[in-house]
């Protein structure tokens, strides 16, 4: 039963595509099923795996002992029965300091979530942590929005053909709450 329903669930998703289906926001979680993380990876971050990796995609990946991700990891996940990844990312490991996202970085991401889609998996993207500086909004929040504007503005740009079975998030954990 398991197998029919990833089966339905690919072919689902394949004649999708890039298309946004008339479904309620209900209706698309209901569907999205059982879940799994793609955590440890691609949301890892501190400025120590910059000064003890290579600078790589790959050293941000594996900094917090994951290993790389591969196509065969994905779609065992699929065939596990899993029918919903979620992939948290710190985007500004690789970042420009005038905020421009790694194009390394960017298609590396682009490639696992494509592996997702094409098993058949919806996908959440998310903002995850990113060393924190969201929480630095009461305190700098016009650089803080600039950032984030400039990191969405890429990620619509990047993402922007891609149908309903991507969901993305602008953050995982609360910004920096003040008191009254």
């Amino acid at each position: 039963l398991r197998r029919q329903r990833q089966m339905c669930i690919r072919a689902r998703a394949s004649a999708a595509g890039s298309q946004m289906r008339n479904w309620t926001t209900a209706e698309i979680v209901r569907d999205m099923g059982i879940g799994i993380n793609l955590g440890n990876t691609l949301e890892s971050c501190g400025d120590w795996i910059a000064q003890w990796g290579d600078g790589s995609v790959k050293s941000y990946e594996t900094a917090w002992g994951s290993p790389e991700i591969t196509e065969d990891m994905i779609n065992g996940y699929a065939e596990s029965g899993f029918e919903t990844l979620r992939v948290p990312v710190a985007w500004s490991n690789l970042m420009s300091e005038d905020y421009t996202i790694s194009g390394a970085y960017l298609e590396r991401v682009k490639q696992i979530v494509n592996w997702a889609l094409d098993a058949g998996m919806y996908v959440i993207m998310n903002l995850h942590y990113d060393s924190g500086w969201l929480e630095n909004i009461p305190s700098d929040k016009e650089n803080c929005m600039n950032k984030y504007k400039k990191i969405w503005t890429q990620l619509s740009e990047e993402f922007k053909d891609y149908g309903d079975y991507l969901t993305v998030s602008y953050t995982h954990l609360r910004a920096h709450e003040t008191e009254a």
